[in-house]
Protein backbone atom coordinates (compact mmCIF):
# COMPACT_ATOMS: atom_id res chain seq x y z
CA UNK A 1 0.00 0.00 0.00
CA UNK A 2 2.93 2.38 0.38
CA UNK A 3 4.27 1.62 -2.58
CA UNK A 4 0.43 2.09 -4.30
CA UNK A 5 0.63 5.68 -2.13
CA UNK A 6 4.20 6.45 -3.68
CA UNK A 7 2.72 5.80 -7.74
CA UNK A 8 -0.55 8.00 -6.58
CA UNK A 9 1.22 10.58 -5.29
CA UNK A 10 3.55 10.80 -8.35
CA UNK A 11 0.46 10.52 -10.37
CA UNK A 12 -1.73 13.13 -9.00
CA UNK A 13 0.68 16.30 -10.23
CA UNK A 14 0.94 14.73 -13.61
CA UNK A 15 -2.81 14.27 -14.04
CA UNK A 16 -3.27 17.90 -12.65
CA UNK A 17 -0.69 18.81 -15.16
CA UNK A 18 -2.02 17.05 -18.38
CA UNK A 19 -5.87 17.71 -17.37
CA UNK A 20 -6.39 14.13 -17.64
CA UNK A 21 -9.92 13.80 -14.64
CA UNK A 22 -8.65 10.41 -12.56
CA UNK A 23 -11.72 10.58 -10.63
CA UNK A 24 -12.44 8.31 -8.14
CA UNK A 25 -9.85 5.38 -7.65
CA UNK A 26 -10.87 2.21 -6.29
CA UNK A 27 -9.02 0.03 -3.75
CA UNK A 28 -9.20 -2.32 -6.93
CA UNK A 29 -6.94 0.49 -8.56
CA UNK A 30 -4.92 1.25 -5.72
CA UNK A 31 -3.97 -2.24 -5.40
CA UNK A 32 -3.12 -2.72 -9.02
CA UNK A 33 -1.07 0.51 -8.73
CA UNK A 34 1.05 -0.98 -5.90
CA UNK A 35 1.45 -4.40 -8.00
CA UNK A 36 2.67 -2.26 -11.20
CA UNK A 37 5.13 -0.14 -9.04
CA UNK A 38 6.55 -3.38 -7.35
CA UNK A 39 6.64 -5.09 -10.99
CA UNK A 40 8.57 -1.90 -12.31
CA UNK A 41 11.46 -2.31 -9.70
CA UNK A 42 12.52 -6.23 -9.95
CA UNK A 43 15.12 -7.28 -11.99
CA UNK A 44 14.56 -8.51 -15.55
CA UNK A 45 14.08 -11.27 -16.88
CA UNK A 46 16.66 -12.57 -19.40
CA UNK A 47 13.27 -12.95 -21.49
CA UNK A 48 12.34 -9.78 -20.68
CA UNK A 49 15.75 -8.39 -21.43
CA UNK A 50 15.38 -9.72 -24.90
CA UNK A 51 12.13 -8.54 -25.76
CA UNK A 52 12.94 -4.59 -24.30
CA UNK A 53 16.07 -5.06 -26.51
CA UNK A 54 13.93 -6.17 -29.73
CA UNK A 55 12.15 -3.10 -29.09
CA UNK A 56 15.30 -0.64 -28.10
CA UNK A 57 16.95 -1.63 -31.10
CA UNK A 58 13.53 -1.01 -33.38
CA UNK A 59 14.26 2.21 -32.01
CA UNK A 60 17.67 2.41 -33.29
CA UNK A 61 16.82 1.40 -36.59
CA UNK A 62 14.13 3.60 -37.01
CA UNK A 63 16.07 6.44 -36.66
CA UNK A 64 19.33 5.72 -38.20
CA UNK A 65 19.45 3.01 -41.17
CA UNK A 66 21.37 0.26 -41.38
CA UNK A 67 25.00 0.63 -43.59
CA UNK A 68 24.50 -1.93 -45.65
CA UNK A 69 28.17 -2.65 -46.31
CA UNK A 70 28.71 -7.05 -46.07
CA UNK A 71 32.18 -6.96 -45.89
CA UNK A 72 32.64 -3.83 -43.23
CA UNK A 73 29.65 -5.67 -41.16
CA UNK A 74 30.94 -9.28 -41.28
CA UNK A 75 34.57 -7.39 -39.90
CA UNK A 76 32.79 -5.70 -37.04
CA UNK A 77 30.78 -8.87 -36.24
CA UNK A 78 33.95 -11.42 -35.73
CA UNK A 79 35.95 -8.52 -33.77
CA UNK A 80 32.62 -8.78 -31.79
CA UNK A 81 32.76 -12.03 -30.93
CA UNK A 82 36.64 -12.06 -29.97
CA UNK A 83 35.67 -9.12 -27.60
CA UNK A 84 31.97 -11.11 -26.57
CA UNK A 85 34.28 -14.23 -25.24
CA UNK A 86 35.46 -11.92 -22.74
CA UNK A 87 32.45 -10.28 -21.53
CA UNK A 88 31.12 -13.18 -18.93
CA UNK A 89 27.40 -13.36 -20.52
CA UNK A 90 27.78 -17.02 -22.25
CA UNK A 91 23.87 -17.44 -22.87
CA UNK A 92 23.83 -13.55 -24.75
CA UNK A 93 23.21 -13.87 -28.37
CA UNK A 94 25.05 -10.77 -29.38
CA UNK A 95 24.33 -9.12 -32.68
CA UNK A 96 26.61 -6.14 -34.19
CA UNK A 97 25.64 -3.91 -36.91
CA UNK A 98 26.74 -0.92 -38.59
CA UNK A 99 24.43 2.50 -38.92
CA UNK A 100 24.27 4.67 -41.82
CA UNK A 101 24.96 7.80 -40.14
CA UNK A 102 28.18 10.14 -39.61
CA UNK A 103 27.46 10.62 -35.89
CA UNK A 104 30.91 9.92 -33.86
CA UNK A 105 28.35 7.54 -31.52
CA UNK A 106 27.50 3.95 -30.72
CA UNK A 107 24.43 2.08 -29.14
CA UNK A 108 23.75 -0.69 -27.07
CA UNK A 109 20.38 -2.33 -26.46
CA UNK A 110 19.67 -5.00 -23.90
CA UNK A 111 19.77 -7.96 -24.78
CA UNK A 112 23.13 -7.80 -26.87
CA UNK A 113 22.20 -5.56 -29.55
CA UNK A 114 25.55 -3.44 -30.21
CA UNK A 115 25.56 -0.41 -33.23
CA UNK A 116 28.13 1.31 -34.11
CA UNK A 117 27.87 4.34 -36.29
CA UNK A 118 29.69 4.93 -39.85
CA UNK A 119 31.18 8.07 -38.03
CA UNK A 120 32.66 6.45 -35.21
CA UNK A 121 33.38 3.11 -37.27
CA UNK A 122 35.30 5.33 -39.88
CA UNK A 123 36.89 7.54 -36.66
CA UNK A 124 39.01 4.20 -35.35
CA UNK A 125 42.61 3.80 -36.92
CA UNK A 126 43.15 0.53 -35.24
CA UNK A 127 41.28 -2.60 -35.03
CA UNK A 128 42.52 -2.54 -31.46
CA UNK A 129 40.25 0.99 -31.04
CA UNK A 130 37.03 -0.84 -32.57
CA UNK A 131 38.05 -3.79 -30.60
CA UNK A 132 37.97 -1.36 -27.06
CA UNK A 133 34.96 0.73 -28.34
CA UNK A 134 33.01 -2.77 -29.14
CA UNK A 135 34.07 -3.76 -25.45
CA UNK A 136 32.70 -0.64 -24.14
CA UNK A 137 29.76 -1.23 -25.56
CA UNK A 138 29.30 -4.54 -24.46
CA UNK A 139 30.10 -3.32 -21.09
CA UNK A 140 27.18 -1.19 -21.05
CA UNK A 141 25.00 -4.54 -21.79
CA UNK A 142 26.73 -6.58 -19.15
CA UNK A 143 26.09 -3.67 -16.72
CA UNK A 144 22.39 -3.72 -17.38
CA UNK A 145 22.95 -0.18 -17.72
CA UNK A 146 20.01 0.33 -19.80
CA UNK A 147 17.73 -1.58 -18.11
CA UNK A 148 18.70 0.44 -14.81
CA UNK A 149 18.06 3.63 -16.64
CA UNK A 150 14.36 2.07 -17.11
CA UNK A 151 13.66 0.95 -14.18
CA UNK A 152 14.90 4.60 -12.74
CA UNK A 153 12.30 5.54 -14.70
CA UNK A 154 9.66 3.18 -15.00
CA UNK A 155 7.54 4.47 -11.94
CA UNK A 156 5.96 6.41 -13.80
CA UNK A 157 5.55 4.50 -17.43
CA UNK A 158 3.96 1.73 -15.01
CA UNK A 159 1.38 4.34 -13.46
CA UNK A 160 0.75 5.90 -16.87
CA UNK A 161 -0.46 2.45 -17.61
CA UNK A 162 -2.69 2.16 -14.97
CA UNK A 163 -4.66 5.59 -15.35
CA UNK A 164 -4.63 4.97 -19.14
CA UNK A 165 -6.66 1.99 -19.07
CA UNK A 166 -6.43 0.25 -15.63
CA UNK A 167 -4.67 -2.99 -16.91
CA UNK A 168 -4.89 -5.67 -13.63
CA UNK A 169 -2.39 -8.34 -12.76
CA UNK A 170 0.75 -5.71 -12.43
CA UNK A 171 2.41 -8.01 -14.42
CA UNK A 172 4.41 -6.95 -17.64
CA UNK A 173 2.02 -6.98 -20.52
CA UNK A 174 3.21 -6.68 -24.09
CA UNK A 175 1.96 -2.83 -23.82
CA UNK A 176 3.51 -2.26 -21.45
CA UNK A 177 7.23 -3.88 -22.15
CA UNK A 178 6.31 -1.75 -25.15
CA UNK A 179 6.33 1.26 -23.51
CA UNK A 180 9.12 0.58 -21.31
CA UNK A 181 11.12 0.01 -24.01
CA UNK A 182 10.53 3.03 -25.67
CA UNK A 183 11.37 4.70 -22.83
CA UNK A 184 14.91 2.94 -22.79
CA UNK A 185 15.35 4.04 -26.77
CA UNK A 186 14.56 7.37 -25.81
CA UNK A 187 17.01 7.44 -23.08
CA UNK A 188 19.81 5.64 -24.98
CA UNK A 189 18.84 7.88 -28.25
CA UNK A 190 18.59 11.10 -26.35
CA UNK A 191 19.76 11.60 -23.18
CA UNK A 192 22.67 8.63 -23.09
CA UNK A 193 23.60 7.02 -20.02
CA UNK A 194 24.50 8.57 -16.55
CA UNK A 195 28.22 9.69 -16.37
CA UNK A 196 28.91 6.92 -13.79
CA UNK A 197 27.73 4.24 -16.41
CA UNK A 198 30.27 6.04 -18.69
CA UNK A 199 32.87 5.76 -16.77
CA UNK A 200 32.04 2.29 -15.91
CA UNK A 201 31.31 0.59 -19.30
CA UNK A 202 35.11 2.24 -20.34
CA UNK A 203 36.26 -0.07 -17.00
CA UNK A 204 34.64 -2.75 -18.18
CA UNK A 205 35.61 -2.43 -22.15
CA UNK A 206 39.29 -1.82 -21.43
CA UNK A 207 39.44 -5.11 -19.26
CA UNK A 208 37.77 -6.98 -21.48
CA UNK A 209 39.97 -5.50 -24.24
CA UNK A 210 42.92 -6.59 -23.06
CA UNK A 211 41.72 -9.85 -21.87
CA UNK A 212 41.03 -10.59 -25.37
CA UNK A 213 44.52 -9.70 -26.55
CA UNK A 214 44.07 -6.31 -27.44
CA UNK A 215 46.18 -3.10 -26.21
CA UNK A 216 44.09 -0.28 -24.91
CA UNK A 217 46.83 2.65 -25.22
CA UNK A 218 44.59 2.99 -28.81
CA UNK A 219 41.70 3.69 -27.14
CA UNK A 220 43.49 7.01 -25.08
CA UNK A 221 44.37 8.04 -28.46
CA UNK A 222 41.31 7.32 -29.80
CA UNK A 223 39.65 8.86 -26.85
CA UNK A 224 41.99 11.99 -27.47
CA UNK A 225 41.70 12.40 -30.88
CA UNK A 226 37.69 13.24 -30.35
CA UNK A 227 38.81 15.96 -27.26
CA UNK A 228 40.59 17.37 -30.38
CA UNK A 229 37.88 17.41 -32.71
CA UNK A 230 35.14 18.28 -30.14
CA UNK A 231 37.69 21.38 -29.77
CA UNK A 232 38.09 22.33 -33.01
CA UNK A 233 33.95 21.64 -34.11
CA UNK A 234 31.04 23.00 -32.95
CA UNK A 235 28.43 20.40 -33.05
CA UNK A 236 27.97 18.51 -36.44
CA UNK A 237 28.63 14.56 -36.23
CA UNK A 238 29.95 14.91 -32.61
CA UNK A 239 26.69 16.87 -30.74
CA UNK A 240 25.49 13.21 -30.15
CA UNK A 241 28.25 12.45 -28.60
CA UNK A 242 29.10 15.52 -26.88
CA UNK A 243 25.67 15.46 -25.31
CA UNK A 244 25.32 11.73 -24.17
CA UNK A 245 29.25 11.35 -23.14
CA UNK A 246 31.42 12.82 -20.67
CA UNK A 247 34.48 14.62 -22.15
CA UNK A 248 36.58 11.92 -23.79
CA UNK A 249 40.15 13.45 -22.19
CA UNK A 250 38.12 13.29 -18.65
CA UNK A 251 37.72 9.59 -19.65
CA UNK A 252 41.08 9.05 -20.99
CA UNK A 253 42.51 10.65 -17.57
CA UNK A 254 40.35 8.14 -15.19
CA UNK A 255 41.74 5.22 -17.61
CA UNK A 256 45.07 6.54 -17.21
CA UNK A 257 44.19 6.42 -13.20
CA UNK A 258 42.76 2.80 -13.24
CA UNK A 259 46.06 1.35 -14.55
CA UNK A 260 43.75 0.32 -17.54
CA UNK A 261 46.07 1.68 -20.11
CA UNK A 262 48.07 -1.10 -21.39
CA UNK A 263 50.54 -0.75 -24.71
CA UNK A 264 51.11 -4.54 -24.68
CA UNK A 265 48.62 -6.18 -26.85
CA UNK A 266 47.61 -6.26 -30.83
CA UNK A 267 47.01 -3.38 -32.41
CA UNK A 268 46.35 -4.51 -35.87
CA UNK A 269 46.18 -1.12 -37.45
CA UNK A 270 47.15 -2.79 -41.02
CA UNK A 271 44.24 -5.18 -40.75
CA UNK A 272 41.79 -2.40 -40.00
CA UNK A 273 43.32 -0.47 -42.98
CA UNK A 274 42.64 -3.58 -45.23
CA UNK A 275 39.32 -4.75 -44.15
CA UNK A 276 37.65 -1.61 -42.00
CA UNK A 277 38.45 1.26 -43.83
Amino acid sequence: MRRAALVLAVLLPLAGCSGVNLGPLSTEDVVKAGSAVAASQREFTPEEEQQLGRVVAARVLGTYPLWEDSARTRYLNLVGQVITRQVGRPNTVWRFALLDTDTVNAFSCPGGYVFVARGLFQSCRSEAELATVLAHECGHVAGKHVLNEIRRSNLIAAGVSIVADHAGGGGLTADLMRKIGEKGAEVLISRGMSRKDEYDADTRGCRVAHGAGYATAPYEEFLLRLAGRMAAESGGSLASLARTHPEPSDRAKRLQEQGLIFADGRTLADRFTRLGR
